[in-house]
């Protein structure tokens, strides 16, 4: 219960009903144990009996203003949260593995589309990630890899004893759109080779959470380290197993009970209540008190739609400070591209497990910096060869730049030479197009993207209103002057 008392003396002043997180770690729901705070006289601590305080835990209170008060925080044993739920017999009785291997005998296949990779996941069969085409009206697989296998021998018991000898179910808590859950683990191992760690083959790990309306989808999928995956199923099945449906929010008590005879809540506190109180009477009014102790009262009123003109005119009024604020990140954009393009600065992107990395007439590259390690993992997806570049662009005269200069959107230039691709046996190469935009609301902003159209072929892309005037200046291989051969 230790990681109450480092919030409590903080929080008790904000409003009379705290909500507060705990670490649970005993049951693995952490932060979803919240808790209530109740305000007491000191006679109801008086008048307590032996009994409640047997299932309680008093903790001692002080504020800022010397106000001292004691405060019971109720005691969780680590099974209640199970107890709360079935009894022990009905958790002993339904076996997870039973559930599972009825749903793998129906053979059903999940799937997930992204922009360029599917992902197949054939429930008690195996797991695999590809990417298709078609041609002449057939699919071709152009990129396969199997991330795992089932194997019922290498998963986890159903349940785990305690020191006690009581069992406890084997929960894995996933966060699902913010929300902590709780699923069942099932492994999936000795998947295809991995190409950056030796000798290692590729693993995931399926979640399965309940939804009784879930329809075996998967509605999450990460590489959580270099081949190593995890993925979330929602399913009806699990939900047959009491422990993984989703519990419902509790908010225990914790009565908190003055030392002083005459107060029953911090005076701080009192005075919050009361403002809030003022701002429910009257919403069209704030009152607010500055350091010096001086207190406003700022009225104000609900825009009507004829009112709208008005606040168009004191709009105006204040156009210049926009322009400034404005300009201010516009000269800031304006030196990042200038530092990008004299080669000074690299542009890095990404958001996933693999993030980014272009150094202009230099490389680009794929990486992820290990935070434990410190070590960085790269993958080189091409390096700036000006003859190569050439080559490419005279065999595809639709790459060239437009003329006139003035109609000119974009401009593409290739980097060739990357690392080995072990799918294709060829080198890894990626076109860096530049594209200028205009007249929108976001152009003071540089923005770029990563995609791979096909196997270990790239397409990265950087866009900004201060990348016209280098592509109006480019000639018509691409290349400015200091480029050209």
């Amino acid at each position: 219960m230790r990681p109450i008392f480092l919030f409590l003396s903080i929080l008790v002043l904000v409003k009379a009903e705290l909500l507060i997180d705990t670490k649970s770690t005993n049951i693995g729901i952490e932060d979803d144990v919240q808790f209530l705070f109740n305000w007491n006289s000191q006679s109801n601590y008086l008048a307590l009996n032996d009994e409640v305080k047997k299932n309680v835990e008093f903790i001692n209170l002080k504020t800022n203003n010397n106000e001292n008060f004691k405060c019971a925080v109720p005691i969780y044993s680590p099974n209640q949260f199970y107890q709360d739920q079935s009894s022990e017999t009905d958790l002993n009785r339904i076996k997870t593995s039973n559930l599972l291997a009825e749903f793998h005998q129906r053979k059903l296949c999940s799937y997930r589309i992204e922009s360029y990779w599917i992902y197949e996941l054939c429930h008690g069969n195996f797991v695999r990630q590809y990417h298709e085409t078609k041609s002449a009206g057939k699919v071709i697989i152009n990129g396969e890899y199997f991330l795992g296998y089932f194997d019922s021998t290498k998963q986890d018991p159903d349940y785990f004893k305690q020191n006690n000898d009581k069992l406890i179910p084997s929960i894995a808590w996933k966060n699902l759109n913010g929300v902590k859950i709780p699923t069942y683990a099932v492994k999936y191992t000795d998947g295809t080779l991995c190409e950056i760690l030796k000798d290692t083959k590729r693993e995931i790990t399926v979640f399965y959470a309940c939804d009784e309306h879930g329809n075996d989808n998967i509605v999450g999928f990460e590489e959580i380290s270099s081949c190593i995956y995890e993925m979330i199923v929602v399913s009806k099945w699990i939900c047959a197993h009491p422990v993984y449906k989703i519990p419902e929010k509790t908010h225990s008590s914790i009565s908190c009970y003055s030392d002083d005879k005459i107060i029953t809540k911090p005076l701080e506190l009192v005075k919050i209540e009361a403002e809030q109180s003022a701002l429910k009477v009257d919403r069209n009014k704030i009152q607010m008190t500055n350091n010096a102790g001086q207190t406003f009262v700022v009225h104000y009123k609900n825009v009507e739609e004829g009112d709208q003109e008005e606040d168009k005119k004191i709009e105006d009024g204040v156009n210049g400070d926009k322009v400034s604020s404005q300009t201010i990140n516009e000269d800031a954009q304006k030196k990042i591209i200038k530092a990008f393009l004299d080669g000074e600065d690299c542009l890095t992107g990404g958001t996933g497990w693999w993030k980014f990395e272009i150094c202009f007439g230099k490389h680009v590259l794929q990486y992820h910096d290990d935070e434990k390690t410190k070590k960085r993992q790269s993958i080189l997806l091409g390096t700036w060869n000006v003859d190569d570049h050439i080559k490419w662009i005279n065999a595809r005269p639709s790459k060239r730049p437009l003329q006139p200069k003035t109609q000119r959107l974009h401009s593409s230039l290739l980097y060739s030479e990357g690392s080995k691709c072990d799918e294709t046996n060829k080198n890894r190469f990626v076109e860096v197009k530049l594209k200028c935009v205009r007249g929108k609301s976001n152009s003071a902003t540089v923005g770029l993207y990563l995609i791979e159209p096909a196997l270990c072929e790239y397409l990265l892309g950087v866009e900004s209103p201060w990348l016209c005037d280098y592509i109006e200046s480019v000639d018509a291989n691409g290349l400015v002057e200091k480029q050209s051969p």
